[in-house]
């Protein structure tokens, strides 16, 4: 496992997020920064795209949660995530 992130939120849904993870590898500009990461390891090639669908969940709170559960068995955060997920505004801000 290297990335763990989330598709269906308010701007990305999967095929835009896959979209920006193949332009990263394509040396094109996107904000997929952890695609960044994973292109430039010497087997990118030879890596498997996988996704699971959570229809009814909260995106966010899914992805955080499988971060969360990947660092208590590996001990660290997946290779490109750079944060544990998503962090949400509280309602003041």
């Amino acid at each position: 496992m290297l990335d763990i992130g989330k598709a269906g939120g308010k701007t990305a849904n999967l095929r835009t997020r896959l979209r920006g993870f193949s332009r990263s590898g394509q040396g094109l500009y996107d904000s997929h920064r952890g695609g960044r990461r994973i292109w430039q390891l010497a087997d990118h090639a030879a890596l498997l795209v996988a996704w699971l669908a959570t229809p009814g969940r909260d995106a966010e709170d899914v992805e955080r949660r499988l971060i969360r559960r990947f660092e208590a068995v590996h001990g660290r955060i997946p290779f490109a995530n750079r944060t544990r997920g998503t962090r949400r505004k509280s309602p003041q801000q």
